[in-house]
C-alpha cells in the first residue's frame, strides 16, 4: 500500500502529539524532582506514563491508520485540554 499525503500527515501529527506528551511529562518530572520533598509515587507514575508514550510512539506505523486515528483522538484531545489549561490564548 502506498501512503497518501493525508496518511503521512496524520502519521506525523500522531508522532508529534506523542512527542509533545513525552516533553510535558519530562517537564512535570523535572518540576517534581526540584520540589523540596519530591513525591516518589508521582514520579514513578509520571516515568511509567512517559515510557508508555515512548513505546507507543516507537511502535506507531504509517500503515496502521486505526492506531493513528486513536492516538490523534485520545492524546490529541488531552493535549488540547492541557494547552487550554496551561497556555490559554489571550482574548
Amino acid at each position: 500500500m502506498q501512503a497518501t499525503a493525508d496518511d503521512i500527515s496524520a502519521f506525523e501529527a500522531a508522532k508529534d502529539c506523542l512527542a509533545y506528551w513525552i516533553d510535558i511529562h519530562n517537564g512535570m518530572i523535572a518540576d517534581e524532582c526540584g520540589a523540596p520533598m519530591p513525591d516518589i509515587d508521582l514520579l514513578a507514575s509520571l516515568r511509567s506514563e512517559r515510557s508508555k508514550l515512548a513505546r507507543l510512539r516507537a511502535a506507531l506505523h504509517i500503515s496502521d491508520s486505526a492506531e493513528i486515528a486513536r492516538v490523534l483522538g485520545e492524546y490529541g484531545e488531552m493535549l488540547s485540554v492541557w494547552r487550554d489549561q496551561h497556555h490559554p490564548l489571550a482574548a
